[in-house]
């Protein structure tokens, strides 16, 4: 805002505003992919982390952290080279001009390497295979990203080849070896057989890409040429075999070519069928998709709850089940746990903090209670509260809660209902009982009295009218 000064003084003010709604919105998008990617990163079962342009750390994946034997506070703002990748296999310093990493976030060029070690905070190392992917930023490079895994099994398999090359024949798993000229099988064992379907002298007739559907001569050709010109020392894909009869069985190919003085170069190829694999994945995805369908059946309200930095997100079931929006939620109760807390009843309060307490001191496996939480029209509703810790710190202690309301208010009525009804029954038992007595004693005590054993029989019949009995006497003879 600008004054605009007179001789007395202010006369009149001009200000200027702007529309920031795009912007917010632009951040909440932000937020939301930055929080998909941090699980994402600790999802994936490869070291991941990220180089800055000033070659630093910037971001650091918990298996990354577990192969590498550090805590991610140890390498973040740390630069590489001199901590993972210092020495080469032979023993000789591995100059940092040299290495692929680097190279990616100064060069902008794509490597990746599967002949490498990596070193561990205890000072050992293990054979890597690792990608290093450069990051641009609006046209201008601005670091890398590097994924590796511990090939430390896959070398085992590589060094063991030669010493159970003689056992092939009578392992049922998949073996084949073709040339490296014409590529032609010039081996199969019985188990490649029998997932081919073919015999013995029918594949040495064939080349790897007859049996492969989806991979042209050209494309196979390419991909092995990385083999062949050393860049790669093996190779590890999906695809697709074509058994005789026209069946597709989904198989992993983990693809080596062997070159020496005194043997012909040849390949070598162990092949795993990932049928049962892919069924499973599949099935699994089927059930995550069921589970997302159930809960939107079932009114789920979700909610994610930050302990340490106090934030709630609670999704539109949530707020909806309260009769608001999220817009108006925000505005009257602000978007962090006193919200919660200034919606919970008063006489609640007191022992839902208490069981969320438990679950973020990690005394209990789930949190799970119920509750009357304020709508927006003043009245009361039962809701039935569950939640998890989906992250602990070192001492166990939960940093972030997540979980679902249930709309339980119509249940909470109907066992009201059904409790008073129960109520209402006994008492008139017991009424009923009394009369009965009373009739004992008069009977026993006042034997002439007809008249008054008439007026106690239609009282009892009366109540047994009332709780939906027959009649016990007839008194129109006796009136």
């Amino acid at each position: 805002m600008v004054p605009f000064m007179g001789d007395t003084g202010p006369e009149r003010y001009i200000s200027i505003q702007t529309d920031i709604t795009e912007r917010k919105m632009s951040e909440e998008a932000v937020k939301q992919a930055e929080e998909r990617s941090r699980l994402l990163l600790e999802s994936v079962g490869e070291g991941i982390f990220g180089i800055g342009e000033d070659g630093l750390v910037n971001f650091i994946n918990p298996e990354a952290s577990k192969l590498l034997g550090y805590d991610a506070d140890e390498l973040l703002g740390q630069k590489t080279h001199p901590i993972i990748h210092h020495t080469k296999a032979d023993g000789c310093t591995y100059p940092i001009d040299e290495c692929p990493m680097y190279k990616s976030s100064t060069e902008g060029t794509f490597h990746k390497v599967d002949d490498e070690l990596l070193w561990r905070k205890d000072g050992s190392s293990f054979p890597a295979q690792y990608s290093s992917v450069p990051i641009y930023k609006e046209g201008k490079l601005s670091g890398a990203v590097v994924l590796f895994s511990d090939i430390t099994e896959r070398i085992s398999i590589q060094r063991d080849m030669d010493q159970f090359k003689n056992t092939l024949d009578r392992t049922l798993d998949c073996v084949f070896m073709f040339d490296s000229e014409e590529l032609s099988f010039i081996y199969a064992n019985e188990g490649a057989l029998q997932q081919v379907g073919y015999t013995h002298d029918e594949l040495m007739t064939m080349h790897p890409y007859d049996i492969k559907p989806d991979i042209s001569v050209e494309e196979f050709k390419d991909l092995i040429n990385p083999l062949l010109s050393g860049d790669k020392a093996s190779l590890t894909f999906e695809t697709v075999h074509q058994h005789k009869n026209g069946q597709k069985i989904e198989v992993e190919i983990f693809l080596q070519y062997m070159s020496s003085e005194n043997e012909e170069s040849r390949f070598v190829a162990i092949v795993r069928d990932i049928t049962e694999r892919k069924r499973a994945e599949e099935e699994l995805q089927i059930q995550q998709q069921r589970l997302d369908m159930a809960l939107q059946g079932a009114n789920a309200g979700f909610w994610d709850w930050s302990v340490t930095s106090g934030e709630l997100i609670t999704g539109d079931t949530w707020n909806s089940m309260l009769g608001y929006s999220r817009e108006e939620l925000d505005e009257r109760y602000g978007d962090t746990a006193e919200r919660f807390g200034k919606l919970l009843h008063p006489d609640d309060a007191a022992f839902v903090w208490e069981q969320v307490q438990k679950h973020v001191d990690g005394k209990t496996e789930l949190y799970k209670t119920e509750f009357r939480m304020l709508t927006a029209d003043g009245s009361w509703k039962w809701i039935l509260d569950i939640g998890k810790a989906s992250e602990r710190d070192a001492d166990g202690k939960g940093k972030r809660l997540v979980g679902i309301h249930l709309d339980i208010d119509e249940t909470k009525k109907l066992e009201a209902e059904i409790l008073n009804s129960k109520n209402t029954a006994e008492e008139t038992s017991k009424k009923l009982q009394l009369k009965l007595d009373e009739q004992e004693r008069f009977e026993r005590l006042v034997v002439g009295r007809e008249l008054k054993m008439i007026e106690l029989k239609k009282e009892i019949n009366q109540l047994l009218q009332e709780t939906g009995k027959d009649k016990r006497y007839k008194t129109e003879n006796a009136e």
